[in-house]
């Protein structure tokens, strides 16, 4: 296993051997919240783009409103 990930798994397998929290249960550490955005970068563009669709789709209209008013305002006014 390589990569950064199997690391954070091994280091965390390797600290809480000896570590045993309240009632002898395993205490687990949670990871920084760094690590957890590494390994979610390949995973970025699909929610971008998700996002950005609507974004680009409530526009459309406002949009259009603004050239209409603009087009009305040079034959009328």
């Amino acid at each position: 296993m390589h990569g950064m990930y199997s690391a954070m798994v091994q280091l965390q397998i390797s600290s809480t051997k000896d570590n045993k929290g309240i009632e002898g249960k395993d205490h687990f550490e949670s990871p920084p919240f760094r690590h957890l955005m590494q390994m979610t970068a390949p995973e970025w563009t699909s929610p971008f783009i998700g996002c950005s669709g609507p974004v680009c789709n409530g526009l459309v209209h406002p949009l259009q409103y603004l050239c209409m008013g603009a087009l009305l305002s040079v034959y009328f006014i």
